[in-house]
């Protein structure tokens, strides 16, 4: 009986640290002090073979002590080779779904920036995600994937609201 109680327990620490919890980082630049927030994961949609893809992740600030969503960063690879005008488009378990452009200038770096209006906001804090694609707007080549974690935006919402986050 014992055993099995110690067994319990070491699976269930293993358990709880083989996943990794979403959550807010509060990061300080200890040579500016400027002070940035940023989510611990972000959604990564890549191929099977692994050379194409892209990183979506929230961007997070703060005013007045109260963090906020600031808009999508996006971390492009092999969707064309330079980048602009490109479009994001997040497909909802529900159906509904919603399409931005992006807004910073030609680059080949593959960084791509999208600001999110407030009723865009408010259907990613409450519906799961099914998918999400994204075009590049000088190639129009694009590529479509199922999110993992359909509860990103939902958790981050969450989090925003409660004002939570960790330190670095």
């Amino acid at each position: 009986m014992k055993y099995k109680l110690l067994l319990s327990i070491i699976l269930g620490i293993c358990t709880q640290y083989s996943f990794a919890q979403l959550s807010i980082v509060r990061h300080q630049d200890e040579m500016t002090d400027k002070v940035y927030f940023f989510a611990s994961e972000g959604i990564v949609i890549k191929s099977e073979d692994g050379q194409s893809g892209f990183r979506v992740q929230l961007s997070i600030g703060e005013k007045n002590g109260k963090l906020n969503e600031s808009g999508l960063i996006v971390k492009v690879v092999n969707i064309g080779t330079c980048y602009e005008n490109n479009k994001l488009t997040i497909l909802f378990e529900n159906g509904e779904k919603f399409t931005v452009v992006s807004w910073n200038e030609f680059n080949c770096e593959g960084d791509a920036y999208f600001e999110i209006s407030k009723s865009n906001w408010e259907l990613m804090q409450t519906q799961k995600v099914k998918k999400i694609r994204f075009e590049n707007g000088r190639s129009f080549e694009s590529f479509t994937g199922e999110v993992e974690d359909k509860d990103y935006f939902i958790t981050l919402g969450k989090l925003i609201i409660e004002n939570k986050y960790e330190s670095e």
